[in-house]
């Protein structure tokens, strides 16, 4: 019972650590942006690694700015005063040390530096005379910012690689955009009462969680219409528990419900390339 007791404390912590610190989110994106080429190789797992990088920054630069929304909107999780500024640091090299791989590559620079600015100024607090404004503080454009956060790193590869843009890639980008963006109107409802509290507009709290809960069902309808075309088996799975999950989805549940649904878009991606080595 005691070794029980303690590989389950143990394992606790590790997800702890590993939700602060995004690590799952870090890991959806890199095999994201792997799907995107035909093959895994050097040079594939090597891009993959530094967009992964580039998310990881933005989320931890936005955890480090959202101190006071993360004090209401989390009960566990929150970062000790005196590691913001070492996680803020870490942050900023998770950005700049894959320039130095993608400066070889500048079709893959300028797609990489453009997710950057988003990701920058999503978080960043630009003062304006006594008003302090940030693009998530934006109704839908906070959505709309963070779908596209995701959707260009694994389009611009996809582009890259064929060499022109073609409908197939189109449907795939309306995927995984549409797919974002109700995510993103589910997390909304576990922040609702922070975002209230310090100005955040989201669906959620300016029309109550259960028009996110719609909104986010038909932004995931269109995504699994789309994946028919565009997409494979775990996609499509991974869209049916996403539906699945916005209507379990309340301000009343634990951090971990919202972090366990991006776990099973890492499952679904990291099976995809499965299938494709298999095959």
């Amino acid at each position: 019972m005691n070794t029980l007791r303690f590989v389950t404390e143990k394992l606790k912590a590790y997800l702890d650590f590993s939700f602060v610190f995004r690590l799952n989110i870090v890991l959806l994106l890199f095999f994201l942006v792997l799907l995107g080429y035909p093959a895994v190789t050097p040079h594939s797992i090597m891009v993959a690694v530094s967009f992964a990088s580039l998310m990881a920054f933005i989320y931890l630069f936005n955890k480090v700015t959202d101190t006071n929304e993360d004090s209401v909107n989390i009960k566990a999780g929150l970062l000790p005063e005196y590691l913001t500024r070492r996680v803020r640091l870490f942050s900023f090299l998770c950005l700049v040390l894959p320039i130095f791989y993608l400066a070889f590559y500048y079709q893959l620079l300028i797609p990489y530096l453009i997710v950057a600015l988003l990701g920058f100024f999503y978080s960043f607090k630009l003062r304006i005379g006594d008003r302090i404004i940030r693009l998530k503080q934006l109704l839908a454009i906070k959505n709309i910012t963070s779908a596209f956060i995701w959707t260009i790193p694994p389009t611009a590869v996809r582009i890259i690689e064929t060499n022109t843009p073609n409908i197939s890639i189109f449907i795939i980008s309306c995927v995984i955009f549409f797919a974002t963006f109700a995510i993103e109107a589910i997390w909304d409802i576990r922040d609702i009462e922070g975002d209230r509290q310090f100005g955040i507009r989201t669906f959620a709290n300016r029309w109550g969680y259960p028009v996110a809960k719609k909104i986010a069902i038909a932004s995931l309808s269109i995504s699994l219409i789309l994946s028919f075309i565009g997409s494979n088996a775990p996609t499509m799975l991974a869209l049916v528990i996403s539906i699945v999950f916005v209507a379990y989805a309340s301000p009343f549940r634990h951090s971990w419900f919202y972090h366990s649904l991006v776990l099973i878009w890492v499952l679904a991606t990291s099976l995809s390339i499965a299938m494709r080595i298999l095959v």
